[in-house]
């Protein structure tokens, strides 16, 4: 009594956590991935599949990443095609630009047209209820002494779809005539489709990439003769009007301004018909490689799933193995998991056993990927309990708790003195409440009993 900090039977939940908590609920956890591994291969041989490919997967949307990695094929398939395309096209330009050139270079030669020197250019990217005091509330805090505190502590634990999908492929690993693939979890395949295909449009858009440098570096010149040309022909056409207004110069020489003027818009339109074409090859060029660049960029980055859709392609790539399909597909769930950390508490003080609970729920379905049915499925469901002794050492495992019957640590010490605590206690509270009792009614009877007689 008068006690500020004693056991009020409370059930306290509070934050922290115990390393065997989580350490019991893996145990469930690979126990659920055993379970699920022995019902695999009973509904395998039910149906007459025991042989065959599994692939174990997390992944609920397995048909929409298919679906993505072949459409991610498609595309880097098609991207080759258009670049083999461009980079021909490119050579086709660069022949077309030098058969331009030599043409109007040799004509010019053969009328003495002179050529202006070319420069070179370059270019870069980048909460009480008694009255304290009475008998009757004395009486209520001796009994409250009789409380047992228990603390229950929640534990987290990081137990994943992931995680269970490993486990669950490690149990089926070894089965005879079953090959086990783990989703996601695998090499690249060099000569698989997708790789080839990345690879195929990788090398075809670096040839088509120096193709274009080589038609860049043929139209560089061409247009700086034509930006030459054409300020010599506005030169010229300027002169050729100022003689022909002027009275004093001669027929001649207005003659001779006129062919100038001439020739020169004959090299103009010789240049300009050999550079447009190429040019427009170079700019669809450009467009094209950068877009296939951008493409390349976003198959391999990494997204908020952590792969990049090129390795999704690549681990989807055996669903369509031709020598080594996988038969079938296994998805697998955790639909729950957790631990919880148990110890007591009383007026004695706290027990020396801890407890550790670890629970985990899990669901599957198993798919045979040639019929597109679905062959078994259900759910496990688990509960261990731990018990340790600090005292001794001494610890007790209980597998699946709710059905278990084994050998335990025996009663806890702690709980038989509380026993005879409890006993004592109790006794004595009733004695105070009834020494109050008679006590109240020494006081209040006398007074009746004179008013009566």
């Amino acid at each position: 009594p008068g006690q500020s900090d004693v056991p009020k039977g409370e059930v306290t939940l509070s934050e922290g956590a115990g390393s065997l908590g989580p350490w019991l609920a893996h145990r469930v956890f690979a126990g659920s991935g055993q379970e699920i591994a022995a019902k695999v291969r009973a509904a395998l041989t039910a149906s007459e599949g025991a042989a065959g490919r599994v692939l174990v997967t997390a992944n609920p949307n397995l048909l929409d990443s298919d679906v993505h990695s072949q459409l991610l094929l498609s595309a880097l398939e098609r991207r080759a095609t258009e670049l083999d395309f461009l980079a021909n096209r490119i050579r086709t330009a660069v022949s077309e630009i030098d058969s331009a050139v030599g043409g109007y270079r040799s004509q010019e030669a053969g009328t003495g047209a002179g050529q202006p020197g070319i420069a070179a250019e370059s270019t870069e990217e980048g909460d009480g209820a008694a009255t304290a005091g009475t008998p009757v509330a004395t009486a209520v805090d001796l009994l409250r002494l009789l409380s047992t505190d228990v603390t229950l502590t929640p534990v987290v634990v990081s137990a994943d779809a992931s995680l269970l999908a490993i486990l669950t492929a490690g149990a089926l690993a070894g089965t005879v005539s079953l090959d086990v693939v783990l989703d996601g979890f695998e090499t690249g395949r060099t000569g698989g489709r997708v790789l080839t295909a990345l690879g195929g449009a990788r090398e075809a858009s670096r040839t088509a990439a120096e193709r274009a440098l080589e038609l860049a570096g043929r139209v560089a010149p061409v247009e700086q003769e034509l930006a030459q040309r054409i300020a010599a022909l506005e030169a010229a056409e300027a002169s050729w009007r100022d003689a022909v207004a002027a009275t004093d110069v001669e027929p001649v020489q207005v003659a001779q301004l006129a062919a100038r003027r001439e020739a020169l818009s004959a090299q103009v339109s010789a240049r300009a018909a050999a550079l447009g074409p190429a040019k427009a090859v170079l700019e669809g060029a450009v467009t094209l490689l950068e877009a296939a660049r951008a493409e390349f960029g976003a198959a391999a980055a990494t997204d908020e799933s952590g792969s990049s859709p090129i390795a999704r392609a690549v681990a989807r790539e055996a669903l369509h193995d031709p020598v080594r399909p996988i038969t079938h597909v296994l998805y697998v769930q955790p639909a729950h998991s957790g631990a919880d950390v148990v110890t007591r508490r009383s007026l004695l003080g706290a027990s020396a056993r801890v407890s550790y609970l670890g629970a985990a729920n899990t669901a599957w379905v198993l798919f045979s990927v040639e019929g597109g049915t679905l062959l078994a499925g259900g759910s496990t469901d688990g509960v261990d309990q731990f018990t340790h002794d600090l005292t001794t050492g001494g610890s007790a495992l209980v597998r699946n708790v709710p059905n278990a019957e084994v050998a335990s640590l025996g009663a806890d010490p702690f709980a038989e003195h509380e026993k005879t605590l409890r006993t004592g206690v109790f006794v004595f509270a009733i004695g105070v409440a009834l020494l109050g009792v008679a006590a109240m009614l020494g006081v209040v009877l006398p007074p009746i009993l004179a008013l009566w007689r």
